[in-house]
């Protein structure tokens, strides 16, 4: 199998609004619906969808190196971007935990991420995965 580091990452409503080359999480490792925000408050959830494209999201060759959750309160650290939101028009995403990444440029980073698992109420970490998130 050959593994493609990330290169995007962002919020969609549906597979519908994903956008060309992004790929749709629609799963926790448990194989319940991945969908975060449903019933919380809000009358539709809104999905993770992950960009594997050589040249990625932006073009420029650069690939996701960390992942961060951020409160509300935090500032957003140096070299990092909120991801994107792919959503219908009516959606929207909580700003009480946002997530966060940091790109560079392919040639210069040490470390990549190449897969992204969401799991439901697990609180172990997935065998040779980094466990983000609450504790």
């Amino acid at each position: 199998t050959l593994f493609r580091s990330t290169t995007g990452v962002a919020w969609t409503s549906n597979a519908n609004t994903c956008m060309k080359d992004y790929k749709l999480i629609a799963n926790t490792m448990e194989g319940t619906a991945a969908n975060f925000g449903k019933g919380f408050g809000y009358k539709s959830g809104y999905y993770l969808c992950v960009n594997s494209s050589p040249s990625g999201e932006n073009g420029m060759g650069q690939v996701v190196t960390d992942i961060q959750i951020l409160n509300e309160r935090s500032t957003l650290p140096t070299g990092y971007t909120y991801i994107g939101e792919f959503l219908d028009p009516k959606t929207s995403v909580s700003k009480k935990k946002r997530i966060c990444v940091q790109l560079l440029p392919l040639g210069v980073s040490d470390i990549a991420v190449f897969d992204i698992k969401l799991t439901s109420k697990s609180k172990q970490v997935v065998p040779q995965y980094t466990k983000i998130g609450r504790a």
